[in-house]
């Protein structure tokens, strides 16, 4: 519960902070809690769609993700980020396609930071 809470937090200031420098049209609209609610869906249809296409396809998509080296978890992310802005175009305004996949690109890497054990 602890690593999640510090993904989430590192997950919110990304998409506070880090959003407007990629793009200064990508941002969120409105404050904190607009950005731990993009967050939260942000995680929720992440897991679910990867969850549904692993069920889908039979396993192949982990492979897909294995031959193409991340990239297209990191294509599914901006296309995420793409679908939150459609759906919640209150919370979060995404300029395109390459800002949502650098966006993506930041999430994952928040995500990671904040799972990440010390040994």
């Amino acid at each position: 519960m602890k690593r999640f809470l510090i993904s989430l937090t590192l997950q919110v200031l990304t998409v506070i902070f880090l959003f407007p420098l990629i793009d200064s049209s990508f941002k969120i609209i409105g404050g904190i809690g607009s950005a731990v609610i993009v967050v939260l869906v942000f995680l929720a249809l992440n897991t679910a769609i990867r969850k549904l296409t692993l069920i889908l396809t039979l396993g192949l998509s982990a492979i897909l993700y294995y031959l193409t080296l991340g990239t297209a978890g990191l294509i599914l992310n901006a296309g995420i980020l793409v679908l939150i802005s459609a759906l919640f175009p209150n919370l979060l305004h995404v300029p395109g396609f390459f800002p949502a996949f650098l966006g993506g690109a930041a999430l994952a890497i928040a995500n990671y930071l904040g799972k990440r054990k010390d040994d």
